[in-house]
């Protein structure tokens, strides 16, 4: 749940400086992409706030925990990477963006799986 907070604060932070600071620094693509990682951010930040609920009430389940996993390294791979690359000028960082989507989906799917295999009364 940490690891969700810390990632919407960043993608509102993110976004901010896209909508203001960074419009002069760079060009309308670059923040397009910048914009784009922050909404990923905040998106997936909420999605392990949701995930750290669901570990508290089967904080064995290794599907979850591995739900943290993928949701975490897409955070790293696409976020980090795309704003890497931007930030830095450096497209190399930015080759590590469609394994953090992967990464995203894979997330997604597994919380879906959570959902469906699920026992017991819902809360």
């Amino acid at each position: 749940m940490a690891i969700g907070g810390v990632a919407g604060c960043a993608g509102v932070a993110l976004d901010a400086l896209s909508a203001h600071a960074f419009k002069q620094r760079f060009n309308a693509h670059d923040v397009d992409i910048l914009a784009t990682t922050a909404r990923y951010l905040l998106v997936h930040g909420v999605l392990l706030l949701l995930v750290g609920n669901w570990l508290q009430s089967a904080p064995a389940s290794r599907l979850l925990k591995g739900v943290v996993l993928l949701a975490a390294t897409g955070i790293v791979l696409f976020c980090c990477g795309l704003t890497a690359k931007v930030v830095s000028g450096v497209a190399t960082f930015g080759a590590a963006a469609p394994y953090g989507g992967s990464a995203f989906m894979a997330a997604w799917l597994g919380c879906a799986l959570h959902a469906v295999t699920r026992r017991g009364p819902l809360p």
